[in-house]
């Protein structure tokens, strides 16, 4: 699951917010600005202070959220979600506060879709409330742009054109800044601070994207999104980019692509979508007599350890009342195959035989671990299984 949430978040969602060619360079170039794999970890300030707050500019004044709440305000939402724990006798949210999330997702969004990326915030953005509803203060608190903008000149963040340079990216004119800015006073304050020269990075990727066209990010805030998230995917010890060729196997409208809609069928909060096909090991079923049994070949049995292998401890011992998920009625591509170890073989070896690489090792080290718990040890004999991406 994870795995798909990753494809979900490199194939879908950043896809849809950022440029994809930035996204496509970061995946297949590597990252070249941030070191998700550097210890100590972090995350860059850059991101979460500035980058990642360019969500605040697509969220709108009301959500047709629910059957019972067609026209729900921000303010509203904040408060129930707010107090979902002191609102009665009762353990989760009432069922009259679940989102309906068909309404988000439906095609062309329906009237839940996410506002431009540009220089504007809903009004409800510049009155956030206190749990108990009522308006924060003083009026600063609760205005979610002075906010972001104290936040962002109390952590020292660089400047718009300063991170632009660093990017070796284009840097925005004070005419195009001043062009970006949403109503005559916001340009006004831009101009008289000094801030068309030397913007608040929040600010800057905002413009940045209202000038590029609002339809998603510009250039730096794409490469700032796409370098931090693709890292943090990078970074996943099961990482579907450590993984070459990896596909998506879970059912889904577009087969080979796996969308935050397919998730939502899948987890059955919306209509639509197949469910996958499972098996419940009953006594005595072994991966061939069920690949026999459900897939009408048992030499398909190496399909059905590499779909459940994160469930399947050893090949040769399965859990009574266990669920795997079963593969479709076409093979799976790249199909699985076994390779029988023979005296003097390494998994370097195999990988460089099998794979073309032998760094790929320890793909095949990670398939078969259940019967190479150390990889520097091969017992000839043993049918190791090799999926070639």
């Amino acid at each position: 699951m994870r795995q798909h949430y990753q494809h979900i978040v490199l194939r879908d969602f950043l896809r849809r917010v950022a440029d994809p060619a930035v996204v496509d360079a970061v995946i297949t170039g590597g990252n070249r600005f941030y070191d998700a794999l550097g210890e100590p970890f972090f995350l860059p300030l850059e991101f979460t202070v500035a980058g990642y707050r360019f969500g605040h500019t697509m969220i709108r004044d009301t959500y047709d959220f629910n059957l019972n709440f067609t026209d729900a305000t921000l303010g509203l939402l904040f408060t129930f979600t707010a107090l979902s724990g002191e609102l009665g006798d009762f353990d989760t949210l009432p069922d009259n506060w679940i989102v309906q999330w068909e309404r988000f997702i439906a095609a062309g969004g329906g009237r839940n879709k996410a506002r431009k990326f540009d220089t504007k915030l809903s009004g409800g953005l510049f009155q956030l409330q206190t749990v108990t509803g009522e308006i924060e203060q003083p009026a600063d608190a609760a205005n979610l742009a002075v906010r972001n903008l104290l936040r962002g000149y109390g952590l020292r963040m660089p400047t718009g054109q300063a991170m632009a340079a660093r990017l070796g990216l284009p840097v925005l004119s004070a005419a195009q800044l001043e062009a970006a800015a949403a109503s005559e006073r916001q340009a006004h304050v831009l101009k008289t601070a000094g801030f068309l020269e030397r913007t608040p990075l929040w600010y800057y990727l905002l413009a940045e994207s209202r000038h590029h066209g609002g339809q998603r990010l510009g250039p730096v805030a794409s490469t700032l999104v796409a370098e931090v998230l693709v890292g943090l995917v990078r970074r996943s010890d099961d990482s579907i980019l450590a993984t070459p060729g990896w596909v998506p196997s879970l059912p889904s409208a577009t087969p080979g692509r796996f969308e935050l809609a397919d998730l939502l069928r899948f987890a059955k909060v919306v209509g639509g979508g197949a469910a996958p096909k499972t098996h419940k090991v009953k006594k005595g079923d072994t991966l061939s007599s069920i690949a026999k049994a459900k897939l009408g070949d048992a030499k398909r049995w190496p399909e059905l350890f590499v779909l459940n292998r994160a469930k399947i401890r050893h090949r040769d011992r399965l859990t009574v009342g266990q669920v795997l998920t079963l593969p479709g009625p076409t093979p799976l591509q790249p199909k699985p195959q076994l390779y029988k170890v023979k005296r003097g073989d390494t998994l370097s070896g195999i990988a460089k035989a099998k794979l073309g690489d032998a760094n790929r090792w320890p793909e095949i080290h990670k398939l078969n671990r259940d019967l190479v718990p150390n990889p520097n040890v091969l017992t000839p004999g043993l049918e190791l299984v090799i999926v070639k991406r």
